[in-house]
């Protein structure tokens, strides 16, 4: 497996806040990472799995709410990409639970991938807009 990328400036956003939560992001799915490649077993893995999902669940509200005040022409699309992340997220807890000796390399890779994919080319397109609307 890949090894996860540690977040640095060119993964900001230029929001103190949403800076913050995807910092801990990445220190999330590198714990996941990290538990699975060193075979500490499903139960390490869905506890941080757990942690990971109400994390992500919770940043995307509050960034999806700053985007809502602001009135962002991109927020449905930028929906739609969260869902689609915690659907993975869904996806790996199962795949834990139905076949926890199985290692889901493929799907922490998907998550790893797309985190970096995500902030790179949908969250870096919203922060002109709420640096322009003061949210910094």
């Amino acid at each position: 497996m890949r090894d996860v990328p540690v977040w640095n400036q060119s993964f900001t956003v230029n929001v103190k806040r949403c800076d913050e939560d995807h910092q801990k992001l990445f220190c999330l799915i590198r714990r996941l990472h990290d538990a699975i490649e060193a075979e500490q077993g499903t139960v390490i893995a869905r506890e941080i799995l757990d942690e990971l999902g109400e994390y992500a669940k919770k940043h995307f509200s509050v960034e999806e709410e700053l985007l809502e005040q602001t009135k962002y022409e991109g927020l449905s699309h930028h929906r739609v990409q969260h869902h689609m992340f915690v659907a993975k997220l869904e996806e790996l807890e199962q795949s834990l639970k139905s076949a926890p000796t199985s290692t889901p390399i493929a799907l922490v890779e998907y998550l790893k991938n797309w985190l970096v994919r995500h902030i790179k080319m949908e969250d870096q397109l919203y922060s002109k807009h709420l640096n322009a609307k003061g949210i910094q």
